[in-house]
């Protein structure tokens, strides 16, 4: 995943990353798949085609699976996040009935791109955020 470091700078803002390095450091913690602590399994992809797209996450707990996701500005508007999210929802349900999406209310867009999935929104929030869920 380093190697795409270079093509991948355009994301350092969203992965909170000042420079290069930090973001192929941001990318070699990604190589991990488990948080600092142990207690949650960190799963990333990167979206690409011919150029970067953007990337999808999991975040695998104990009770809950977590789909989020982000597509560079230049992208959005291509259906590359719904594609993203649908491929990846489909993969989790092999091993766990229910994903989740939470979803910040002004974020009409990750709303669009979770409905299209086929996440439906639920009466549930979680730290200020709408719970959506997909089920298998």
């Amino acid at each position: 995943m380093e190697e795409d470091a270079t093509a991948l700078y355009e994301l350092r803002k969203w992965m909170n990353a000042a420079d290069l390095d930090a973001l192929r450091a941001r990318l070699r913690a990604w190589e991990s798949r488990r948080s600092p602590d142990g207690s949650e399994q960190w799963l990333n992809w990167l979206v690409l085609d011919e150029e970067p797209a953007g990337w999808v996450q999991a975040t695998i707990r104990d009770d809950v699976v977590l789909v989020a996701y982000a597509v560079l500005p230049a992208r959005r508007g291509e259906g590359v996040a719904t594609e993203a999210v649908e491929t990846v929802t489909s993969w989790l349900h092999d091993h766990h009935p229910v994903v989740e999406a939470h979803i910040a209310g002004d974020n009409v867009a990750s709303q669009a791109v979770a409905r299209r999935a086929g996440f439906v929104r639920t009466d549930r929030t979680h730290a200020g955020e709408a719970v959506w869920e997909h089920t298998a």
